[in-house]
């Protein structure tokens, strides 16, 4: 079978004062590899390090959650060889819509996760992706200059690269083909707010 992109995706523009983390998640498509083909950022006057991050493991849920529950159950927290997730990690937890919910991790107890009110129910074995922190093996990095929109583009069905890093779910540790991983644009944005103009892409099917 060719090679084939079959659909889009897209980000619309995300600021936050200094000081508040911007992070936005790029949806999965079941079979698919999540590519960047488009993405705009303006930086402040400080150097920010955005990263692509990706989904290094996954888990399930073992209990159902309601709609605006702040905890939800998993059978694990092992998610790679080399970590197990943790407070201040981030994860993307699928929704009864099919959607998935990007949350920051903000405690652990045994199994059970404290996270933001969730938007929708959460039904018992529902996927959970895990994304450890930003810092973690596995992300990639994009370090633009200061004061100035900076594009960063490819056409579609490649995705943008830099020297060794790769912008799509797929080239992360242990040589995962990426298939229905979601990612996370995440920018500390520690001062001189940055803002993610837009972002953009395809998902690919081999």
């Amino acid at each position: 079978m060719l090679n084939s992109y079959f659909k889009g995706w897209s980000l619309d523009s995300h600021t936050e004062t200094a000081g508040t983390v911007i992070f936005d998640g790029v949806q999965p498509s079941i079979n698919s590899v999540a590519k960047i083909n488009s993405l705009f950022i303006t930086s402040g006057s400080t150097a920010h390090t955005w990263y692509i991050m990706k989904a290094l493991g996954y888990s399930t849920t073992t209990a159902a959650a309601a709609a605006g529950a702040t905890e939800i159950v998993v059978a694990a927290l092992a998610f790679d060889p080399l970590q197990t997730l943790a407070t201040n990690d981030y994860i993307a937890v699928q929704l009864t819509s099919g959607d998935y919910f990007f949350a920051l991790v903000t405690g652990v107890s045994t199994l059970t996760l404290t996270v933001a009110a969730l938007p929708q129910a959460v039904l018992s074995g529902a996927k959970v992706w895990y994304f450890g922190a930003f810092g973690d093996t596995g992300h990639d990095q994009i370090k633009p200059p200061v004061s100035i929109t900076t594009p960063i583009q490819a056409a579609a069905p490649a995705h943008i690269s830099d020297s060794s890093y790769s912008f799509d779910s797929s080239n992360i540790r242990y040589e995962s083909n990426g298939l229905g991983r979601p990612m996370i644009i995440y920018n500390a944005n520690a001062t001189a707010a940055s803002t993610l103009v837009s972002a953009g892409g395809t998902y690919f099917r081999h």
